[in-house]
């Protein structure tokens, strides 16, 4: 259970409080000022009466506190509670006035500065809320206090006051509904921002057609990948597929069959890709390589992995037809990092696999050697028959 003032696992709640830490503070220098002007004669109150408003002040802030740790103000339309601390603030500042009234004219000005706490979390109704409340509650303390039947000195004095209150409430409430204004038009920009940078990005990292990644992002996936393969002991494999006679389909049925063609091909194996536990779990970037060439990045996955995921996604090509009716297959390399190896000389090795594929009638898949392969063999000698050429070879 978390016994901590501000909750660690609750951003939002941790703002709120912090929040709340800032308005607490504003109360701990009011009243230490009200101290020392009370203790300075200038704050003429019953003794007793100060100790209810201090008790009855620390009382509300520490209720708000723990509405606001225990997070029962999620249930509020305003979390936050800013308007409730606006105007329980505000009742304590009448208070005090009407209790003392040689400390209005300070206490105006703290009255104001409630406003202005409010006016970067309150909405343009919320501030007119405040503003009303704070004109009304203001003319109501004029009642009670008996103002209209004072001497003509007091209520010139008090009419002076009273419109001067009503400037800067009016103003702060403006004021707060601009800056309202320039967050919301700022909030729409850095929005509108963050789009245009993850569509940069995406646009960037992306083969126009496919959508797959492009070149550049897959390889310096690979170089990431190898870092961690090398400092945590992990493995990861690669494939390279590649579609057979290829130039075919364009000549045949025309470059915009083809484009389709890639675009589907890429689709349907990364459906198989999240299909699979194993890979769905490390993640499959998939990128175009060149051409009719795509490359995708396994980790976490060992050669029989790598393996049985390019298998399937051979003979899901080979088993459905593309746009048009056309029928594709698919040759594949297969090949796993070995450690400290630089990246190149995986792709070499899932390439010469792939060659291989091709060598042996394409639509296969081909592995590197095993690596415990006994000294002496040749490389290509050992290559491992997978899928359809265990077939053909039976």
């Amino acid at each position: 259970m978390d016994f901590s003032l501000v909750p660690q696992n609750d951003p939002k709640q941790a703002l709120r409080l912090r929040r709340f830490g800032m308005a607490l503070i504003s109360y701990v220098l009011w009243v230490s000022l009200g101290l020392a002007g009370y203790y300075s004669g200038i704050l003429t109150l019953d003794q007793d009466l100060l100790l209810y408003l201090l008790g009855g002040i620390a009382v509300t802030n520490l209720l708000i506190f723990v509405v606001l740790r225990s997070g029962l103000n999620k249930h509020f339309k305003d979390p936050s509670l800013t308007l409730f601390q606006c105007l329980v603030a505000m009742c304590w500042i009448l208070g005090l006035m009407y209790l003392s009234p040689p400390a209005r004219d300070v206490m105006l000005m703290v009255y104001v500065m409630t406003m202005l706490f409010g006016m970067f979390r309150l909405s343009r109704g919320e501030l007119l809320l405040l503003a009303v409340f704070a004109l009304g509650g203001y003319g109501a303390l004029l009642v009670f206090d008996n103002v209209l039947q004072a001497s003509q000195d007091v209520l010139t004095r008090e009419s002076l006051r009273y419109s001067v209150l009503i400037v800067m409430i009016l103003w702060s409430a403006y004021f707060g509904n601009y800056v309202g204004s320039l967050k919301q038009k700022l909030r729409r920009q850095n929005h509108s921002l963050i789009r245009a940078v993850e569509t940069a990005t995406h646009q960037a990292e992306r083969d126009e057609l496919t959508r797959t990644y492009n070149r550049r992002f897959i390889m310096g996936s690979l170089d990431d990948e190898k870092i961690r393969a090398d400092e945590e002991n992990r493995i990861f494999s690669i494939c390279i597929f590649d579609l057979d006679h290829f130039k075919r389909v364009n000549d045949v049925h025309g470059h915009q069959a083809g484009d389709q063609v890639l675009a589907e091909f890429t689709m349907r194996a990364g459906g198989i890709l999240r299909s699979m536990d194993q890979v769905r779990r490390r993640g499959h970037p998939m990128g175009r390589y060149g051409g009719e060439e795509f490359i995708v990045l396994l980790p976490g996955t060992g050669l029989p992995g790598a393996i049985n995921c390019a298998e399937r996604i051979r003979e899901l090509t080979e088993k459905r037809t593309f746009v048009n009716d056309i029928k594709v297959t698919v040759s594949v390399g297969v090949a796993q990092y070995r450690a400290d190896e630089e990246i190149k000389e995986t792709i070499q090795r899932a390439d010469e696999a792939l060659y291989q594929a091709k060598a042996l009638g394409r639509n296969q898949v081909c592995a590197e050697p095993r690596f415990d392969k006994p000294q002496g063999l040749d490389t290509h000698s050992e290559t491992v028959l997978t899928g359809r050429q265990k077939r053909l070879s039976t």
